[in-house]
């Protein structure tokens, strides 16, 4: 069994028993760290993460705002005509519009209560609504 997102795939090797091609599974360290080199290309005795959790929270909490926003421009106008003109927003638009920035708010909260880089890079998420 091998896991994409938490392992990689080693060098191909034959199994003399099982006489089949394999490979080795390697567990990714996401606790790896590397050191800093300074523009003199010497080591400033500072380390950081080779996987860093604050920049893929980053990207996941981006990627879901770009998402929420895509979902919201259609109906942008009804905003705006509210703002300029007072022209009360439908209520089932409002009610579309305030699931889109909820989902959007509670992703993003548990994302940043994710503890793990592996955590945050296997959370998913989804704004379709599950038809029972």
């Amino acid at each position: 069994a091998y896991d994409s997102q938490s392992q990689t795939l080693g060098s191909l090797a034959f199994d003399k028993k099982k006489k089949v091609f394999t490979y080795a599974v390697i567990d990714i360290d996401f606790d790896a760290t590397y050191e800093v080199v300074g523009d003199d290309l010497k080591p400033t005795g500072e380390t950081k993460p080779v996987y860093d959790i604050n920049v893929l929270k980053a990207d996941k909490i981006l990627d879901i705002k770009l998402q929420a926003g895509s979902l919201l421009k259609p109906t942008d106008w009804y905003v705006i005509r509210k703002a300029e003109r007072a022209i009360d927003i439908p209520v089932a638009i409002a009610a579309e519009r305030l699931e889109v920035i909820t989902k959007s708010n509670t992703f993003e909260e548990e994302i940043n209560a994710l503890q793990t880089y592996l955590d945050v890079k296997k959370y998913s998420y989804s704004f379709l609504t599950e038809i029972e």
